[in-house]
């Protein structure tokens, strides 16, 4: 990562504001502690639009890049799809889920360069759930991408889980996290997809069941006196 500075980064501040203003108060402190900006960002030698550590999320801001709106909507997406992975990779069941909603025949890329430099000229791919060319490289990176919809496009999602079985279903499983994610924003969440109606276009997917394996053969009972 190279450096950036306050002076260049009013457009990314902006979209940072506008993005934090979806979330209930008081919820993002409590899956972060900041959020950074930095200058222009390597990812195994290919340009990166931010990233996550456990408790914080780093966007790029391009100096050069204000007045075209690129820091504006990369910091504005960028903090609903980092953010996102911290949901995710804290929901075990959503993870089982999503992946039971994926392709048979889908394989996630090899490495992170590889997902950064897809061909961009490729689509997004409807029929299959994917919202995005990037959205395809795996997993977490398909339920970032319905991160960004869901709270910056609500609309254009809403349209195309009415139109499409399957993104109605990764919806689902989508809300469900974010819904089941902590009590004290449960009510939050569920009146903002109401709201948006997605909850509306959403269908649970069918024949989804989480088995846990528990190993106990070595668990001794223990007798207090």
């Amino acid at each position: 990562m190279k450096s950036t500075s306050l002076e260049d980064s009013s457009d990314s501040l902006d979209g940072i504001e506008t993005a934090l203003e979806v979330y209930p108060l008081g919820f993002v402190s409590k899956v972060i502690d900041a959020i950074y900006l930095s200058g222009p960002m390597l990812m195994e030698g290919a340009e990166a639009g931010g990233t996550y550590s456990s408790n914080s999320i780093i966007l790029v801001n391009i100096s050069d890049q204000n007045g075209t709106n690129f820091n504006f909507e990369n910091s504005l997406k960028g903090v609903h799809h980092e953010l996102s992975s911290l949901i995710y990779i804290r929901s075990p069941f959503v993870i089982f889920a999503w992946q039971a909603l994926l392709p048979k025949e889908w394989e996630p890329v090899s490495s992170n360069y590889e997902a950064l430099t897809q061909n961009k000229n490729i689509g997004p791919d409807y029929e299959n759930g994917f919202l995005s060319r990037y959205s395809k490289t795996n997993v977490e990176n398909d339920f970032n991408t319905y991160a960004e919809f869901a709270f910056a496009e609500p609309e254009k999602l809403r349209e195309l889980a009415a139109t499409y079985p399957i993104i109605a279903k990764k919806l689902s499983v989508f809300i469900t996290a974010y819904t089941q994610f902590s009590a004290k924003y449960q009510q939050n969440f569920e009146e903002y997809f109401t709201r948006t109606g997605l909850s509306d276009v959403a269908v649970e997917p069918e024949n989804v069941e989480m088995t846990i394996h528990l190993d106990v053969s070595s668990v001794k009972p223990k007798i207090i006196r």
